[in-house]
């Protein structure tokens, strides 16, 4: 007979607060495993927009692909609709005598009298509830204390764009499957620079392929391009301050592509240097690589500009270095004439 943590949720996406309480769990009731169990669709998170099911568990099993002790299981997956606790439980119990740990957090303990069948699930089950270290909470049903520190993870400062309490290879799934990342640039411009985005990032990704490049990179860069560009002023201005002095003497106009940058490194954690040259060099050109190229040519003639760009799109198609030059020239010849 196991003893068997029970630790259910959106993962909406799983992040490393969750397995950092499935690892408190098995060493304060000395579990065997712990199951991560994601919600089909939670009775109480029924308006939420989340990623749908299949790419949720993935990413549950990319977090534990190391892990010894905890597993992901699909239980839910066939289950009726919306998921509720209960019927977890009973389908989990079928056929061993395994015991069950429920493992919730403070906020759920609170509620937990709500739930479906509580009473059910309080004979079927022990509820342990993690709480930080010297806290209590007084409640109406028996439960067992799992005393540790918060983590600082959130999902919900994941979907708005801080990825830094992810697995690496949860957040390149992420990343490469493009989950949350539109919700995150929508929230950081206008919609007139979003559909820009969108239309920009067509263009890169249709240029990628004739040229048999990374098309990941080439959506993901075009996608981020302009995530700063309507950054506030004092905090574009921060940022800047860690450019050295060429960028910095350059017209503010052009500041988001170095700011941009910066900001998808250090808050969506990416380390892909292509990614982030394009985005660095986006406005400006200046450093020899196709997904410079790509971006820098697809910013300039995506179809919401408004002007006719047969020419460079026909010449982007055949080289993108001929094509990167052209489009260059043509937009120092604009900038000449503008100044005058």
């Amino acid at each position: 007979m196991k003893k068997i943590g029970i630790l259910g949720g959106t993962f909406n996406p799983i992040h490393e607060g969750h397995i950092y309480l499935a690892k408190q769990a098995i060493t304060k009731l000395g579990l065997d495993e712990v199951l991560l169990i994601p919600n089909r669709v939670s009775p109480f998170r029924t308006s939420e927009e989340i990623v749908d099911y299949d790419k949720r568990f993935k990413m549950c099993e990319i977090a534990v692909a190391n892990e010894k002790q905890i597993f992901v299981s699909d239980v839910e997956k066939n289950l009726p609709m919306p998921s509720y606790t209960i019927n977890t439980i009973e389908e989990l119990k079928k056929g061993n005598d395994n015991s069950y740990y429920l493992l919730i957090g403070d906020d759920q303990a609170t509620k937990f009298t709500e739930w479906k069948d509580y009473d059910k699930i309080l004979e079927l089950v022990e509820v342990a509830v993690f709480l930080r270290n010297e806290s209590t909470l007084d409640l109406d049903y028996n439960y067992t204390k799992v005393q540790c520190d918060l983590h600082p993870a959130s999902a919900t400062d994941i979907r708005n764009g801080n990825f830094l309490y992810l697995n690496n290879n949860v957040k390149d799934y992420i990343l490469q499957n493009e989950l949350y990342i539109h919700e995150i640039v929508r929230s950081h411009m206008s919609q007139r620079r979003y559909e820009h985005s969108l239309s920009v990032q067509k263009v890169s990704i249709e240029l990628a392929k004739l040229h048999n490049l990374s098309v990941y990179k080439a959506s993901l860069a075009a996608l981020l391009h302009d995530i700063c560009k309507e950054m506030d002023k004092e905090l574009t201005a921060q940022y800047m301050e860690l450019e050295d002095e060429t960028a910095r003497s350059l017209h503010p106009n052009v500041h988001h592509q170095f700011v941009g940058a910066r900001y998808v490194e250090e808050k969506l954690q990416i380390q892909d240097t292509d990614i982030l040259d394009a985005i660095r060099y986006h406005t400006t050109g200046g450093l020899d690589n196709p997904y410079v190229y790509i971006l820098f040519i697809a910013d300039k003639i995506e179809p919401s500009r408004g002007y006719d760009a047969t020419q460079e799109m026909e010449l982007a198609k055949i080289d993108l270095k001929t094509a990167y030059d052209f489009v260059k020239c043509k937009q120092q010849a604009f900038i000449g004439k503008e100044s005058k």
